[in-house]
């Protein structure tokens, strides 16, 4: 045992993995995490003509889960309630209604 070198005592959460050095050089890291979501737009109707009804029912509770988060009085807040209600006319289509 006296050719082994001695193990860090640091946790291996702690440790850099392999490689990170040479990867990390290579390509700049993003100065700020990248969202998910753009800019708020009005979708049209012919947009919402092409989603089945779980893509219009995802995009409207994606569309909900924003609005807390939104200025009041602010452009992007107007343009989600225009876009709820857009999608709400396109869920109301006879293809979806209930029989």
């Amino acid at each position: 045992m006296q050719g082994i070198p001695p193990l860090p005592l640091r946790p291996p959460a702690v440790q850099p993995a392999i490689g990170v050095a040479k990867r990390s050089s290579r390509r700049p890291r993003r100065s700020r995490p990248g969202t998910m979501e753009e800019n708020m737009r009005v979708i049209s109707q012919a947009e919402l003509l092409r989603l089945g009804r779980g893509e219009l029912l995802a995009l409207q509770n994606k569309i909900v889960c924003e609005l807390p988060v939104l200025p009041e009085g602010s452009h992007e807040l107007r343009v989600a309630h225009v876009n709820l209600q857009s999608i709400r006319i396109a869920l109301a289509r006879p293809l979806f209604r209930p029989r």
